[in-house]
């Protein structure tokens, strides 16, 4: 055999051994491994939750070689690398060599560099990288493409205002969604509608779409993970029946509420007995810290709305325990009221009157945590409009600046021709 026959073999051995070695991982073994990761952290002690993470994290990823993924076989293991900060780091660096290309694959880059270059999944993108991602001609594709949810996730760690000005683009995105997706962006996309009503004055008709979008990729899932055994699926089915009562109650009549007591003459006895008006809900307790964070916002709300169809109505329910709090030194004091609902009324008119509560109070007769609303964590804001439906469902007043909070209420105002508050020029 001729020198030049050897030398061609050997690069065509070469050939063969690179393209095994760094051949792109199809994405049934990638899930393969993050179902792998999530089993074994499932009975976890918490005290070892994170030493093991990043153990079983590294053991999954020790082969990996990243030169060859594309961003969405990098989306797939997104779970591994935000455990294993040195695989992380190798990825990342292959993501800022793809998110330079004008293409689909290179937004798609771009939005997993903005996910994994964070101190914490908790922390903002940049503004800068945010606007780049959402100014982009190539996001409409990447999303009707069934890929670059993460930049859904993205938006949740972003606070409204960073993406407000590209509401006409995001709202693009939402018709563009396809009819079915990978189950892994479920939750990303009902998740999403959340985050956009932060953002738009009238979040149950622009958005409508998005809804029922979400609600219909939720009930396949719900239905399908209830059929698997262990308490992975059971807990994932809880939360994304939480979600799911949040999206169902939009653009529906209120649930009938009747009220145990309620604050002034006592005569508020149901919710139905506020019909005709909007009627924001704030769902709390006082033993809730960022609820009562919140009242000073709360109280300047009913302030703006004083003397118009508007109410602002704080809803809460027997607890068995009742919070004093002095609003002077933050000092908090429990106080047992089981098997005492009346003295839990009695003790609402002393708490109102110390922490300024301008609005009123009412106690429902279900819980708080109401999962009609799909109330999972409080305080919890949804708002009815005057034939009764609900509008708004699912915010935190934290998150809502006043503006958000104004123009939520006065386009439902306005729909229904009642009055709304004149705001000079300079506000």
């Amino acid at each position: 055999m001729s020198r030049k026959s050897l030398c061609c073999r050997a690069f065509a051995v070469l050939a063969t051994f690179n393209a095994v070695a760094f051949a792109q991982p199809d994405q049934a073994t990638l899930k393969a491994k993050v179902r792998q990761f999530e089993e074994g952290m499932r009975d976890a002690p918490r005290q070892e939750a994170a030493a093991r993470q990043k153990q079983l994290a590294m053991q999954l990823l020790a082969d990996e070689n990243f030169s060859e993924y594309t961003p969405a076989q990098i989306a797939t293991i997104m779970p591994l690398l935000q455990a294993a900060p040195e695989r992380k780091d190798a990825a990342l660096s292959h993501l800022k060599q793809l998110s330079t290309e004008s293409s689909r694959g290179g937004l798609h880059a771009q939005v997993l560099v903005a996910m994994l270059d964070r101190a914490n999944p908790y922390t903002p993108p940049s503004q800068e990288a945010l606007d780049k991602i959402l100014t982009s001609e190539h996001l409409p594709a990447l999303i009707a493409s069934g890929e670059g949810f993460e930049l859904f996730v993205l938006l949740q760690s972003a606070k409204p205002e960073m993406y407000a000005a590209h509401t006409d683009q995001l709202l693009k995105v939402v018709s563009v969604l396809p009819e079915k997706i990978d189950e892994s962006g479920v939750e990303p996309v009902s998740n999403f509608y959340r985050t956009m009503a932060y953002a738009v004055p009238d979040p149950a008709r622009q958005l409508e779409s998005l809804r029922t979008r979400s609600l219909a990729y939720l009930d396949p899932l719900i239905e399908s993970l209830k059929k698997q055994e262990g308490q992975g699926p059971a807990r994932r089915v809880a939360s994304l029946e939480r979600t799911r009562a949040q999206l169902a109650a939009v653009n529906e009549p209120a649930p009938q509420m009747n009220f145990l007591w309620s604050s002034g003459d006592g005569q508020l006895k149901s919710l139905a007995d506020l019909k005709g008006k909007v009627v924001l809900i704030d769902f709390w307790a006082t033993w809730c810290g960022p609820c009562i964070a919140a009242f000073p916002k709360v109280r300047q709300l009913q302030a703006h709305y004083e003397g118009y169809p508007v109410v602002v109505l704080g809803l809460t329910s027997i607890q068995g325990s009742h919070t004093k709090v002095d609003p002077a030194s933050g000092k908090r004091e429990r106080i047992d009221t089981r098997d005492n609902p009346q003295k839990e009324f009695e003790l609402m008119p002393e708490f109102m009157s110390a922490l300024q509560m301008t609005w009123p109070v009412a106690f429902s007769s279900e819980n708080v945590f109401d999962p009609r609303f799909g109330v999972y964590g409080i305080p919890h804001i949804a708002i009815i409009d005057p034939a009764g439906n609900v509008r708004v469902n699912g915010l935190n007043p934290h998150f809502l600046t006043e503006t958000q909070e104004h123009a939520l209420i006065d386009t439902i105002l306005r729909e229904f021709n009642l009055p709304t508050p004149q705001v000079s020029p300079e506000g």
